[in-house]
Order: structure tokens, then C-alpha cells, then sequence
């Protein structure tokens, strides 16, 4: 199976078969791309045999279920059934004796109880040790070096240890709130939205003592969208801290940002006037080359999901056209409708990125063995004629979501780009359907 390159995940250099164990987080890595990963290279029964199965582990892992979901379950264990002959015929399933013609496989027998377990105890994620093992983590494995390291008394050692960072915590919060005279009964106040959920601590005091929040350790919520929906969290040094665009264009090989900041300022609620004819040569900008993105659950929105980073680094000798991530953008943004309150050319007050677009040029139901969505690169020419990537300046708040792409590899990759990160070469490209 061909692997594609992808910053944080595993690329096994000599295909999957061959290995003998794997964690929890390479096996999901797997299971995310082996559908686009095999497409055109096998039959399509075959892709879509294999997609069915990945598509009944992501439906029975939902955290909530209705009628309608466990159907959807169901009905891909179903397709699974139907089109597994595909396997065999390709001669796919083997043993250590050579090909097997069977599916006598106790794990599969299994899978036809999930529909009854589900609707009688509930979602099957309870059952996961997954939290356990975290835990195991966090309040062992990391405690360990601050102990004694002796065996007799380290689960007492490790409980002190957390009643005391607790204790801490709490004191240091009072003493902030009491010192300033600030109220200690933490009200619920409607304007203190999901986001801010992820750090309690830090939500309280930013509303009662705004001027104190640098002194709250813990995760926070950054900038937030303007639907208060999606969080975003840049590093407090940036990468370069002070770019004129023109070295902004030079550095990334953007041939067009000069272009696409004036767009976007001309674009702006108040590039009327004085701002309407500023030199985009003028001014300097501070530069990062990654940004986190964290989003509520699709299924439970008082759920905040982990957050994940989106990456765009310049051109270097591993990766000759840079190493960038995909979103997804409100187009609104770029469409003339702004809603940014900017002050320029004095200053940018809101993050700004720029996003080189794809098309969508094919729909899950175009290619149902596939079941995704096909997108492709969209290309420009300028006043010359020359011929380069479509690129615009959007506010990073305009981003809705981190996406993967997985280039459409046909019957047979090109091994010369397995090299290099795909994403960097290839045309079109599948957009994975299923989550991490």
C-alpha cells in the first residue's frame, strides 16, 4: 500500500505488511487513508469492501447514537458482506500456509453483535481504555521522577503530589481574587460560551480581573471566531518578528502575496479613503509558521475537541514548494462581505493567512466505492501570461476546519514523489472523509 507523507504520522518506508506490532495511534492513521491510499490500484468491490468496514468502525465509535446512525451502521456491515468476495478473488486474504478462500474469522462473527450491545448498554466507547491509559500517564508515568521510586508507598506519593498542585491552584486563585478585592462566587454568565470551558479558572478571571489573566496557567481559548465556535491559538513569539511583504514573498515563494494583501485590504470594511491607495511595500509584519484550530463535538457540543495544528512552513531542501496543511474557509470572508474592524496601513489587528484554493470537482456520490469528495488545484494567469497557484489573504478566524488530502494515486503512483510530501506535486486530490 502506498503511504503518504504527513507531518505526525508514521510513513512505514517499506509498506504495512511487513509489521508486527503497531500502536493504537499508527492503526488509526491507517485505517484514515488506506481507503484513497488503494483506490485505482485495486478493483473498485475491492475499495469498496474495505470502505464499508472502515465506515462501520468510525459508525460504531460514535459517541451518541440514534435509530437513524445504528442503521447506518448496520447497512455498512452489510456492504461489507456483500462485496467481500472482492478480497478473494484478488487472492488478499492469506495465512501463513499461502491464500485463503474463507472468512472464518471469530473478530468479524463479533461485529454482527454491536447493533444489540449498543442499543442495550449503550455507545461501546465506555467499555475503551482509552482514558485509563491517559491517566496512567498523567498521574503516574509523569509523577514518577518527582517521587521516591520506591514501589512500597508510590501510589500514597503520587496522591500527595496531586493534592498538592490542586491545593496550590486553588490558593493561588484566591489569593489573586481576595488581593483584588474581586468576588469569589463564580457566576454563570451567558457570554462565557463553550470555548472558554476549556480553562474555568481562566474564564472567571478574565471577566472579574481582565488585567490578571497572564498570571492563570492552563490551556486557553485564543481567538476566537465570530460565531464563538472555533478557537485559535498562535505561540506568543512568532517565527519572524519583523517581514516586509516583500521578504514575506521571497521567503515562502508566494509570487502573488503582494497582490492578494492589497485584495484583501481593498476588501475591508474600512480600506475606504487614505487606506483605499496604501503601498503594500510599506510595513512589517510578524510571521508564524503554525496555528492551532480546536472545534466542538459534531455530536456533543458541550464537548471541546482536542486542538490541531496547522502548519506552513517556507520552501526548504525536504520540501522544495513548502510544507503547508489544508482548511477549510468560510468563503464569506473572501467574497467582500468583512466584518474586521482593521486600522490600516498603520496595522493588521487581526491574524491574517495565506490560502493557495482547490476546486471541488467530484462528489461522494460520483465515486461510491470511494465515497469522497475529489478536489483539484486552481491556477491563475497574471498580466504576463504566466500561469501560478490561486492564491487570496484571508483572516485566520475565517477557517472553519483542519483537513487532510490524500493525492488520487490512480493505478499505479509515481514512486519518484513518494519521496517528497505529496501534497506538494500532485493535482488532484482525495479529501479524507473520516476524522482522527
Amino acid at each position: 500500500m502506498v503511504q503518504h507523507k504527513r507531518v505526525g504520522t508514521r510513513h512505514f518506508t517499506k509498506g504495512v505488511t511487513h509489521v508486527n506490532q503497531m500502536t493504537g495511534r499508527e492503526y488509526r492513521d491507517i485505517q484514515r487513508t488506506i481507503v484513497p491510499s488503494i483506490a485505482g490500484a485495486v478493483p473498485p468491490r475491492f475499495v469498496r469492501t474495505i470502505c464499508a468496514l472502515v465506515d462501520f468502525f468510525y459508525l460504531a465509535q460514535n459517541p451518541v447514537h440514534s435509530s437513524q446512525s445504528l442503521q447506518l451502521m448496520v447497512q455498512a456491515l452489510a456492504d461489507f458482506h456483500t462485496f467481500k468476495d472482492a478480497i478473494i478473488q484478488a487472492e488478499a486474504r492469506k495465512g501463513k500456509k499461502g491464500v485463503k478462500e474463507d472468512f472464518s474469522i471469530p473478530k468479524l462473527e463479533l461485529l454482527q453483535s454491536f447493533n444489540g450491545t449498543i442499543m442495550k448498554l449503550g455507545n461501546l466507547m465506555q467499555f475503551s481504555a482509552d482514558v485509563t491509559e491517559r491517566l496512567l500517564i498523567t498521574h503516574c508515568k509523569d509523577l514518577f521522577p518527582r517521587t521516591s521510586r520506591q514501589i512500597k508507598d508510590f501510589t500514597e506519593q503520587c496522591v500527595q503530589i496531586l493534592n498538592r498542585q490542586e491545593s496550590m491552584e486553588i490558593f493561588g486563585l484566591y489569593a489573586l481574587l481576595t488581593s483584588r478585592g474581586a468576588p469569589l462566587v463564580n457566576a454563570i454568565h451567558a457570554e462565557d460560551e463553550d470555548v472558554t470551558t476549556t480553562n474555568p479558572a481562566l474564564s472567571w478571571v478574565s471577566r472579574v480581573l481582565p488585567d490578571e489573566v497572564r498570571s492563570i496557567h492552563g490551556p486557553r481559548p485564543g481567538i476566537l471566531s465570530g460565531d464563538a465556535l472555533t478557537a485559535f491559538q498562535l505561540n506568543v513569539t512568532p517565527d519572524y518578528k519583523s517581514l516586509t511583504p516583500s521578504d514575506i514573498r521571497t521567503k515562502y515563494a508566494l509570487l502573488d502575496f503582494n497582490h492578494a494583501l492589497a485584495n484583501f485590504i481593498r476588501r475591508s470594511t474600512l480600506s475606504g479613503g487614505e487606506h483605499s491607495s496604501w503601498d503594500p511595500e510599506h510595513g512589517r509584519f510578524r510571521v508564524w509558521n503554525k496555528f492551532r484550530v480546536q472545534l466542538h463535538s459534531a455530536f456533543q457540543p458541550r464537548v471541546i475537541m482536542p486542538s490541531r495544528v496547522v502548519q506552513a512552513y517556507p520552501p526548504s531542501a525536504d520540501f522544495p514548494l513548502g510544507n503547508c496543511d489544508t482548511v477549510l474557509i468560510d468563503a464569506m470572508g473572501i467574497n467582500g462581505k468583512m466584518s474586521s474592524k482593521l486600522e490600516l496601513p498603520s496595522y493588521l489587528s487581526d491574524p491574517l493567512l495565506y490560502v493557495q484554493f482547490y476546486r471541488f470537482i467530484s462528489s461522494p456520490d460520483q465515486c461510491p466505492e470511494v465515497a469522497m469528495w475529489v478536489v483539484e488545484r486552481t491556477y491563475m494567469q497574471d498580466e504576463n501570461g504566466n500561469r501560478h497557484r490561486e492564491g487570496a489573504v484571508i483572516r485566520v478566524t475565517d477557517i472553519t476546519h483542519a483537513v487532510e488530502l490524500i493525492p488520487v494515486y490512480g493505478e499505479a503512483p509515481d514512486k519518484s514523489l513518494l519521496a517528497v510530501r505529496d501534497n506538494t506535486f500532485h493535482q488532484q486530490y482525495f479529501l479524507i472523509a473520516h476524522a482522527f
